[in-house]
């Protein structure tokens, strides 16, 4: 099979694949009998009709598009990274529970503990990272909120 040109791949898979998402959604609305433009003008309305919806829609897309930063990261090192939203919440859970419960002097040094934490798994994970990168071994990589958690509980 030929190799597409690149204006193809850039435009034309995302356009065919944004039409085939929107006949399936389609059928799928006419099949619970409702109207699919009425659907979609009301999806349009509540996502940015509004400032109140522009702010829940920035409020959701935020944890997708740095999930989405993190998972690039590892893709381009040749890694594979499994579960990034699951352990950007995980470590934003792990990075409050050691704020809360540590009895720091004033929050803000429970925010610098904290990134001491982090950034010393940091400096672990760059350590082990060329070791995994020059023996190409299969590895599902951690991405740094799980493994600032797991330090955050250490300390």
């Amino acid at each position: 099979m030929d190799i597409m040109p690149k204006w193809a791949e850039v435009v034309l898979v995302p356009l065919i694949s944004l039409l085939l998402a929107a006949i399936l959604s389609g059928l799928v609305i006419l099949a619970i009998g409702e109207d699919p433009i009425a659907a979609l003008k009301l999806m349009i309305d509540g996502a940015l009709g509004s400032t109140y919806g522009w702010g829940y829609t920035l409020y959701y897309a935020t944890n997708f598009m740095f999930t989405g930063l993190a998972v690039s990261v590892a893709f381009h090192a040749r890694l594979f990274n499994i579960g990034g939203e699951g352990q950007a919440m995980l470590g934003g859970l792990g990075v409050a529970l050691a704020c809360l419960i540590i009895p720091w002097p004033h929050w803000s040094l429970g925010l610098l503990g904290a990134r001491l934490c982090w950034q010393v798994r940091l400096v672990q994970f760059g350590l082990q990272c060329p070791l995994i990168c020059k023996q190409n071994a299969a590895v599902i990589l951690l991405s740094r909120p799980l493994c600032s958690t797991s330090s955050l509980l250490r300390c």
